[in-house]
């Protein structure tokens, strides 16, 4: 791949980076969400 190519690709790269980091976020919160529950 160009650096071209790369740069064309950049966006997609960088939603599926926030993408990811919004599910890991989530994940978390829901762990989190469980143990406080289980106290």
């Amino acid at each position: 791949a160009t650096m071209q190519d790369l740069e064309q690709r950049r966006p997609q790269l960088e939603e599926l980076i926030t993408a990811a980091q919004n599910l890991k976020n989530k994940t978390s919160n829901q762990e989190a969400r469980t143990i406080i529950t289980d106290r």
